[in-house]
């Protein structure tokens, strides 16, 4: 069995559609319009760069009549990217490998800024699966060196090309990395990247994905990022990267060994005496410290939603099945802090939430909202006839309890 894997989180370009419209262009913008309806959703692609679910369901309403359109229309506006992005999500849902790629590589070399690359429907992993092969893995990591080395001006080229060459040179990513943040001091981006670097450096061996093999390089590798760690000063850093070594979630935590999870530990107290005042540190270690006082925590529940079997049944993939709400915890009702909470989470094969990080929002937040969407259920995702897992974007409101008087 196959599966997904996630691609970094970016910000979504606006993109101007041709002012000309065909026929063929008034039947695109009927579906666009029906599409952007049924997913409540507003982008220039189509659907969320940040959202494999939203993907998936893009590529699920579209039949293979649209999808010739799509293709006829492509073929002689090349660079409508808002069709490019249908049409490959298209691919991608129906694992018809060789269009996508021819798609994917398109890209690359004709728009290596373009943030679609950071989706997974323009993933290129190293792996024979339905929607990708080793010999394409070969050729994209042959484009990226090439494209790195000409392209050290331009952040989000080297952005999609760390995105890229993470997966088997954590060494190169790491330069790509440092030089992006020299342009670019503040954009917090290139830090949260350099702390994912070297906290999965540091739990692989520098290996970075199962499939690679243990080298002296990785090795060395992996010991210096341990060691960027231990001698920084930069709270968001070493914060960041503890909370990745020491997740809240215990069966994440079941992947790392007891010497990294205490790694992960230290950094997280060490930035919180760094940085007092940030209450992300707290919120995280409060989080590990209720993931490990119970395998199964007991959990507040204010409401929970479920749908009857029938519409299950006949429910669209990725559909939202159950619902519990989130119930405020004794420490965020005492800081009184509320507002929104962002969290990406990663849905199972089998429609279950396996796991939810916190993308923006107060950390204080995160363990009610963690603890409320682990046991959300959605209709299983499929790319052909293989079910696989899908990574998620999604806010949830957290408001203060009125006083009665």
């Amino acid at each position: 069995m196959w599966a997904l894997r996630a691609v970094q989180l970016t910000e979504v370009s606006m993109l101007r559609m041709p002012r000309q419209i065909t026929i063929l262009g008034w039947v695109l913008v009927a579906f666009f319009a029906a599409s952007a309806a049924a997913q409540k959703i507003d982008t220039p692609f189509g659907f969320s760069l940040d959202s494999d679910l939203e993907m998936l369901q893009a590529g699920q309403r579209i039949s293979a009549h649209q999808s010739q359109h799509l293709e006829a229309r492509l073929g002689s506006t090349p660079k409508d990217i808002k069709t490019r992005a249908l049409l490959t999500a298209y691919y991608y849902r129906h694992a018809m490998r060789r269009q996508r790629l021819k798609n994917v590589f398109w890209l690359i070399e004709h728009h290596p800024e373009s943030e679609l690359l950071q989706n997974i429907a323009f993933a290129i992993p190293a792996e024979d699966s339905p929607v990708s092969d080793m010999a394409s893995y070969e050729r994209a990591k042959a484009l990226w060196f090439s494209i790195s080395q000409t392209a050290q001006q331009n952040p989000q080229i080297l952005w999609n090309a760390c995105s890229f060459i993470i997966q088997f040179d954590p060494a190169r990513t790491e330069q790509l990395t440092l030089a992006g943040k020299t342009l670019e001091p503040n954009d917090q981006r290139w830090n949260e990247r350099l702390a994912f670097l070297y906290a999965k450096a540091v739990f692989t061996g520098g290996r970075m994905r199962p499939q690679m093999h243990a080298t002296p390089e990785r090795d060395a590798f992996a010991q210096k990022a341990r060691q960027e760690l231990e001698r920084s000063s930069d709270p968001n850093l070493i914060g960041l990267a503890g909370n990745s070594l020491a997740p809240a979630d215990p069966e994440v935590r079941a992947m790392r060994s007891p010497d990294d999870i205490s790694f992960g530990l230290k950094l997280l107290k060490r930035a919180r005496e760094l940085a007092p005042n940030d209450p992300r540190w707290d919120g995280y270690l409060e989080a590990f410290t209720e993931g490990t006082s119970s395998d199964k925590p007991e959990l507040g529940i204010a409401a929970e939603q479920v749908t009857s079997p029938r519409l299950a049944k006949d429910a669209e993939p990725g559909a939202l099945l159950r619902r519990v709400e989130p119930e405020y915890s004794r420490a965020a009702l005492n800081a009184r802090v509320q507002g929104t909470v962002r969290l990406r989470i990663l849905i199972g094969t089998d429609g279950h939430v396996l796991n939810a990080w916190l993308v923006s929002g107060h950390p204080l937040l995160y363990g009610p909202a963690y603890r409320a969407v682990r046991q959300w259920r959605y209709e299983p995702l499929r790319i052909g006839n293989h079910p696989v897992e899908a990574y998620h974007v999604l806010e949830i409101q957290f408001h203060l309890p009125q006083v009665r008087e």
